[in-house]
């Protein structure tokens, strides 16, 4: 009994060190961006290794293969290569934008909660939001919109926007409209690193890529609905009351 509340104490204080884990990594990086020196940058770097190192024990069982099978992999091709230990704290500065970003982007959803802007949200959520096909493209749709300025980061916005009352139950056909929303703007988003290639490459224009980059995204939007019709064959049943 005494081991089992033990267990259960050290656990809730581990879990208190989320929030002064994460917000030195962010403003760390801000710092770092102001004030650049090579020790402040491998501080920031120690700490992404510490942030990583602990929410792993507590991510989904999915989530925490993932993150390890990529560690590993990431490891190995480093190790194989030569690397220096500076060139692998280098490596994880490089990332630290994209933790900052995925860490940072549901902060954008207080001023709706603050703002008292949720029963507004609600309202429009049970009126333009009642039958499958306007679940799964309102958000696609919203998503697809901000990923062209935020990229990844619109699909946490989109999710803390649309996600609401009876929506709720359906989290399979939301979570596959924004990330296919999101997914799309690599077809022919300018602000993508993959089309930033492509143009550079190739040296063609973005104005002549971009129509066939939209039709392959609207293609792909209308696949991926095709897609789940087939595979609920019923598709109004899935209806909001």
């Amino acid at each position: 009994m005494a081991i089992a509340e033990f267990q259960s104490l050290f656990g809730r204080k581990v879990r208190q060190l989320k929030k002064p884990i994460l917000l030195s990594m962010t403003l760390g990086s801000v710092i770092v961006v102001f004030y650049p020196h090579p020790l402040l940058e491998l501080l920031v770097s120690y700490i992404v290794i510490f942030a990583i190192l602990y929410s792993i024990p507590f991510a989904d069982r999915g989530t925490r293969i993932v993150c390890l099978g990529l560690l590993g992999v990431g490891a190995y091709l480093m190790y194989h290569s030569g690397a220096s230990l500076e060139y692998w704290f280098k490596a994880i500065g490089k990332n630290v934008s994209l933790l900052v970003l995925l860490v940072t982007v549901p902060l954008l959803g207080m001023p709706l909660k603050t703002g008292g802007y949720t029963k507004v949200l609600d309202g429009l959520t049970a009126r333009y939001m009642k039958k499958r096909w306007q679940i799964y493209w309102v958000p696609a749709i919203f998503s697809h919109v901000l990923g062209v300025f935020m990229n990844i980061g619109a699909a946490p916005l989109t999710y803390e926007i649309t996600a609401r009352d009876s929506v709720l139950n359906y989290p399979g056909i939301l979570t596959k409209s924004i990330s296919r929303g999101v997914g799309t703007i690599f077809f022919w988003s300018p602000n993508t690193v993959a089309v930033a290639l492509v143009l550079g490459y190739l040296n063609v224009s973005w104005p002549h890529f971009f129509h066939f980059g939209i039709s392959f995204a609207v293609i792909a939007l209308i696949l991926g609905y095709l897609s789940d019709l087939i595979i609920n064959k019923n598709p109004e049943s899935v209806k909001i009351s």
